[in-house]
């Protein structure tokens, strides 16, 4: 996936919807939120986020669901993909693993 690290903030400031949250390690993919997360992110004009990830209905509460897995990669490499309705945040974590969250832009 090509990653670009210098998208216009102003083309991901408002609200998004997750849509797709995985974890790439040794090769294999996984969802730890589930085939149907949830989640809403926002980012303001002032430089503020905020995000909340949640997991599909489906598995909440069983023990294969890991939502701290959503906050485990993010401190080594960050990257943006920013297209006009789709916004993509790539992490990799320091035991190799790479994290993708897939999200679209809110209506309203």
């Amino acid at each position: 996936m090509d990653v670009d690290v210098d998208v216009d903030v102003d083309e991901i400031i408002g609200g998004w919807s997750l849509v797709h949250c995985s974890v790439e390690r040794a090769g294999k993919e996984t969802r730890p939120l589930g085939d149907r997360p949830g989640g809403m992110l926002l980012y303001t004009r002032g430089g503020w986020m905020s995000a909340l990830l949640t997991s599909d209905p489906a598995i909440a509460g069983r023990p294969s669901a890991q939502p701290a897995a959503v906050t485990e990669a993010g401190d080594l490499q960050r990257g943006v993909r920013s297209e006009p309705d789709e916004l993509v945040l790539t992490a990799a974590a320091h035991d190799g693993a790479r994290q993708h969250l897939r999200w679209r832009r809110g209506r309203g």
